[in-house]
């Protein structure tokens, strides 16, 4: 009896010894630290270069006589040079702006008509200067709008050409004569002229004082009939007939010696302006192209880029972007003006894909004009910042994702919301986790 019992309790005791081997097959508790990381994360991008415009030198078309030597500077270099608006005086006569389509390919005088001509108007009328009917006619309200352009901007407007103006002269002088040769039989009769739509016809200064009145009263390039006025028997009718041919004739005269347009004496700009990066000093003698009169930049900036197949969903029209210089710089937001057709694989290893464009507002800086750039979606950010644990710490009941957090001898669990994974380590939130925790790995605290 003694016996058993001493085997009982004996069974019952363990030595010191014992215990710790015991205790030494037992799992260890291994646990880790959160810690706050980086983490890439996987964005949509684009490479592409940003372009700040295109330059281009301004050449003016030397005059018919005598050197072109810059005069007057009316813009200066980082100033926006606006249609309407003159760039500089050579030899004495303006550079104007204007937002032509294309460039004027001969002086334009009243008479004349064509596409040229309409699109003067257009640009003039774009202008705030009045033409009347954008039609196509050069007649008086054209030579008005002309006169005023070069009036808001303090400048001489062009001159008529001496044989237009010897050619009223002669006018003004033959009806003179014809008025005076009949004024003993009778007053002349009232005249009635050629004219545009209301606008006051110009009268040229002639060197004898003398004047005409000016016609009035109908659209750009129209005509009344002369009246005959009253009188008996052929002798009045025939210098009635004589002095309305005569006025005709002076009419005639009067509009072509109006205002006219030299083509030199236009730039064609688009309708936003131009950016003067460099105008000549005063008294510069431009000889040939190789001396500009000035180097403007056309364009606003932009970017273009490439996206690939797969990120191209991300990048549609109109959709914000963010574009950012790859050799450091700050975030530029901007907008996707266009997409263009897919394009195969380029010769310098350029990846197949869809060219984009990036409109920004106007003035945007922080790009320079042929920088390397990474374009992403508005709001997608290259790395993302939170608390990490490693993966092997992330439990799963279910659907629920969570962590044990250990602290001194207890532990207690904590529903986690798991974003993303990287190199071993998940990015997790939740309110009861803090940076510097611990969480169970395996085996028991």
């Amino acid at each position: 009896m003694i016996g058993l019992v001493a085997f009982v309790v004996g069974g019952l005791m363990r030595s010191p010894w014992e215990g710790a081997v015991l205790n030494s097959s037992a799992d260890p508790a291994v646990t880790a630290q959160v810690s706050t990381r980086e983490f890439s994360d996987t964005v949509a991008t684009a490479t592409g270069t940003a372009s700040a415009g295109v330059t281009a030198d301004v050449v003016p078309i030397p005059p018919a006589s005598g050197r072109a030597v810059v005069t007057a500077v009316h813009a200066s270099a980082g100033s926006v040079l606006r249609p309407g608006h003159a760039l500089a005086d050579i030899s004495g006569r303006p550079l104007v702006a204007l937002a032509l389509p294309f460039d004027l390919y001969r002086d334009l005088a009243p008479g004349d008509s064509g596409p040229d001509v309409e699109a003067l108007q257009q640009a003039l009328a774009d202008a705030g200067l009045s033409t009347g009917a954008v039609d196509g006619t050069f007649g008086p309200r054209t030579s008005a709008a002309i006169r005023a352009l070069y009036a808001q901007s303090a400048l001489a407007s062009p001159e008529p050409s001496t044989d237009s103006r010897a050619a009223l002269d002669s006018a003004l002088t033959d009806l003179r004569d014809a008025s005076l040769r009949t004024s003993h039989e009778q007053a002349p009769p009232g005249l009635s002229t050629a004219s545009d739509d209301a606008a006051p016809a110009v009268t040229p200064d002639l060197d004898d004082g003398s004047d005409v009145s000016a016609p009035g009263g109908a659209d750009e390039g129209a005509e009344q009939s002369a009246g005959t006025g009253s009188g008996t028997g052929g002798a009045a009718t025939d210098t009635s007939a004589e002095l309305a041919e005569r006025q005709r004739v002076v009419d005639e005269a009067r509009l072509a010696a109006d205002t006219p347009l030299p083509m030199a004496e236009i730039i064609r700009v688009p309708a936003p302006g131009v950016d003067v990066l460099e105008v000549a000093p005063v008294g510069t003698s431009l000889t040939g192209e190789e001396t500009p009169v000035a180097t403007l930049r056309l364009g606003s900036l932009s970017a273009t880029a490439r996206v690939g197949v797969d990120d191209a969903e991300a990048f549609l029209v109109d959709a914000a972007v963010t574009v950012t210089p790859t050799t450091g710089g700050p975030d530029v937001g901007g907008v996707i003006s266009t997409v263009g057709d897919f394009q195969g694989a380029g010769d310098e290893g350029q990846l197949p894909g869809f060219d984009l464009t990036v409109a920004f507002p106007p003035d945007t800086t922080g790009l320079d004009d042929g920088a390397a750039v990474l374009v992403r979606p508005a709001g997608a950010t290259a790395t993302r910042a939170g608390l990490a644990v490693p993966l092997v710490a992330v439990r799963t009941d279910g659907a629920q994702a969570y962590l044990v957090v250990v602290t001194g001898d207890t532990t207690r669990s904590i529903d986690i919301t798991m974003h993303m994974s990287s190199d071993g380590f998940a990015l997790v939130s939740s309110d009861d986790l803090h940076d510097g925790d611990s969480v169970l790995i395996s085996g028991a605290p």
